[in-house]
């Protein structure tokens, strides 16, 4: 057996496994594969439908309506608000899992609710001393006030609890009606200069002053105003000290027309109008502060 063992080194041109042919073989110092191993290629993501079946129809049950009975008395629902109450309802008869799942549930939304609160009071807390500088600097110019809605003196921030409230108009479409409340809170004012019912207000016995037609509604309307917005400017006093003294033509009829404008009724200077006490109307402190 020993004499059938080759030499090392004979029958070096054998081929087998793991000896490919000399002519396959890499040579001292050659590179074949450039690029090197090529990288596996990466699974796609899975393209997941916007809504699933199994979600489309928990979407539909939960906003359809339901008739529940809640403390006796059958009143409607969505399916969303009925499960709430369902599990609200077990977790008060002490059901230690409904109370869990319900607290858990409570705590997200609160977590959700901070984050929230938060991001609208830095978001206010950065808008206010801006929008309070822009103000200031028009002022001080001379030039007319920015139309800036919310206005800085109608937001209260309250850095105890990072709350925001406002005072005053918070969009366009909000801004818009203040405005036209305040343009026929000031035409009221106007009216009752016109009808010279000023003249009802005994300030030595304010309870029982008398305030007329056009006074009572100036007040109310005065009073849902934001406070900056309640007083008429230097140039709209002095329109209806002109409209009034004469130095314009036709006062009573520019008040007319405003009037009719506003939905109004109107009766010329001297008609006796209804009148009340402030004691009755219970606007004594209201009108005070």
């Amino acid at each position: 057996m020993a004499e059938d063992r080759k030499p090392k080194g004979q029958d070096d041109d054998a081929v087998g496994y793991g000896k490919p042919p000399r002519s396959g073989q890499i040579k001292k110092g050659e590179i074949r594969n450039l690029k090197g191993r090529p990288r596996k290629a990466k699974a796609k993501p899975l393209v997941v439908p916007q809504y699933l079946p199994t979600q489309k129809a928990i979407r539909k049950s939960g906003q359809r309506v339901h008739q529940v009975k809640v403390n006796g008395e059958v009143t409607e629902m969505s399916g969303y608000d009925a499960a709430m109450n369902v599990l609200f309802q077990m977790a008060l008869k002490g059901g230690p899992m409904a109370m869990r799942l319900y607290l858990s549930l409570q705590r997200e939304e609160d977590a959700r609710q901070a984050v929230r609160q938060e991001g609208s009071f830095e978001f206010w807390k950065d808008y206010h001393p801006k929008a309070k500088a822009e103000v200031k600097a028009a002022q001080a110019a001379g030039d007319p006030e920015p139309d800036l809605v919310p206005h800085p003196d109608d937001i209260v921030l309250d850095y105890e609890d990072r709350r925001v409230r406002f005072n005053g108009p918070i969009d366009e479409e909000e801004n818009g009606h203040y405005l036209e409340q305040r343009r026929i809170a000031l035409l009221c004012w106007e009216m009752t200069l016109y009808t010279q019912e000023q003249d009802k207000l005994d300030p030595d016995d304010f309870n029982n002053s008398k305030i007329g037609f056009w006074m009572l509604n100036y007040l109310i309307r005065f009073i849902m105003l934001p406070v900056r917005m309640r007083h008429p400017t230097k140039k709209e006093e002095l329109a209806v000290i002109n409209r009034g003294a004469g130095w314009l033509k036709g006062w009573e009829d520019y008040l007319i027309s405003q009037c009719k404008s506003a939905g109004l009724p109107f009766r010329e200077r001297g008609t006796v109008w209804p009148t009340m006490t402030v004691g009755e109307l219970g606007l004594e402190r209201l009108l005070v502060t």
